[in-house]
């Protein structure tokens, strides 16, 4: 015990010393801090200056620190102020303006900077509104160069273009008047669509809150629903061009009615199918079964629900007209063929046909056509087995029979063109 006591007693002036010396170091860093925060505040590095004083310590109230660091927050508002207007942006400059003259409201360049921000605010306003009046938007001109007013009451471009303004716009709310009232009267004579025409001219000088713009609302109401209900009876009546048209001027009069909208492009739908099915009659006239079938494989992928059901019959009439075209070109075709003896074509085209589509001899000339495609086959048969063995002049008469008969029978004519390359004199084939 006698033992700790006497080291407790050694230490005690080494613990002295130890926090003299932390005491020294952290003084030291405080006073760096302080240098630094000094410097950069006079080079105008108003945040790099903040940030070393508020490293220097804990700034108790009335001391020199807090005194350095209240100011190098004020001259950053201030310095905030002048960038924000430098880059055009001045309601943020009135701003920051305002909250540096919160701190010291009689400080010279903070008030500076409100009133240039506060100059350039008015200024802009007055460009504004004299693009409003070039652009004959009176009452949008009359609004903003009575904002420039506001903020500043003295301003002779601002009070001029006030004046100018207001005289227009009252120009144009006593003409505005005059239509209105003629509108009225055109009402009263049970004019509609010339009332409402009036009435949109008389809005356009009056604006959306005037008088016009609500009787021209209920006009426009009144109108939509008489021409969609008149465009529903029509369709009713299978009337479909005027049912379209008295639709489309529903729509004209009610932009946002969701139940007109729908019908409309119902109609327009079948509008566009009842024209796919005209163009297939046409071409269907004009002999194209082809193009008949591609119409109508449009109007299947136009079509489907109650419209499919309604339109399946005449797809199917003018399908089986198509195919009945079709037919009749096709025989037409295989006559031409059996008489320049491409019977193998021919055939092959009558066999497409029958007694049921009311081609009635088709039994008979595939018959007919038969028995020549056998004799043609004997005789390339007998053909081709001399042609093998070499005995090309056999070869050559025997296909020459064939084509006789058959001119399009398998590769007979190539085969007669090799028989006879095959009897030329070798001397010529050299």
């Amino acid at each position: 015990m006698q033992d700790i006591c006497a080291r407790r007693r050694h230490n005690k002036p080494m613990r002295g010393t130890l926090l003299f010396c932390l005491f020294a170091l952290v003084s030291c860093q405080s006073a760096d801090s302080l240098a630094r925060g000094d410097r950069a505040y006079r080079q105008g590095h108003f945040h790099q200056a903040l940030a070393a004083y508020e490293s220097a310590g804990d700034p108790s109230p009335g001391s020199e620190l807090a005194a350095r660091v209240t100011q190098a927050r004020f001259a950053l508002l201030v310095d905030g102020a002048r960038d924000l207007l430098h880059h055009d942006d001045p309601q943020g400059a009135r701003r920051v303006a305002l909250a540096a003259l919160q701190q010291r409201p009689n400080h010279v360049g903070a008030q500076n900077l409100l009133e240039r921000a506060v100059g350039k605010i008015t200024q802009k306003e007055i460009e504004l509104g004299e693009e409003f009046l070039v652009n004959e938007q009176y009452p949008q001109a009359l609004a903003t160069f009575q904002r420039a007013l506001d903020w500043s009451p003295e301003n002779d471009a601002a009070i001029d273009g006030f004046a100018r303004a207001e005289l227009v716009y009252s120009k144009e709310q006593k003409k505005g008047e005059a239509i209105y009232f003629e509108g009225l009267e055109q009402l009263r004579h049970e004019k509609s669509l010339q009332a409402f025409t009036t009435l949109q001219h008389a809005t356009l000088f009056l604006g959306d809150s005037s008088r016009a713009k609500g009787q021209l609302d209920k006009l426009s109401r009144e109108m939509g629903e008489a021409s969609r209900n008149k465009g529903l009876v029509l369709l009713e009546q299978g009337r479909i061009g005027e049912a379209w048209l008295a639709l489309w001027d529903a729509e004209r009069f009610l932009p946002g009615d969701a139940n007109t909208k729908e019908w409309l492009s119902s109609l327009e739908q079948h509008i566009a199918v009842e024209d796919l099915l005209l163009q297939a009659e046409i071409a269907l006239r004009g002999g194209r079964p082809n193009e008949v079938r591609s119409i109508l494989t449009e109007v299947e992928h136009k079509v489907e629900g109650a419209a499919h059901n309604e339109t399946a019959p005449r797809v199917q009439t003018l399908n089986a007209a198509a195919d009945a075209e079709q037919a009749r070109i096709d025989y037409r075709l295989a006559r031409a063929l059996e008489m320049d003896l491409q019977l193998v074509r021919a055939q092959a085209l009558f066999a497409k046909l029958s007694t049921e589509q009311g081609f009635h001899d088709v039994v008979v000339r595939q018959a007919a056509i038969q028995a020549v495609l056998d004799r043609a086959g004997s005789l390339y048969a007998a053909g081709s087995a001399a042609q093998n063995a070499e005995d090309f002049s056999t070869a050559k008469e025997l296909f020459a029979e064939v084509l006789e008969l058959v001119i399009d029978y398998k590769d007979t004519a190539e085969r007669q063109s090799v028989c006879l390359v095959a009897l030329l004199p070798s001397t010529i084939c050299q």
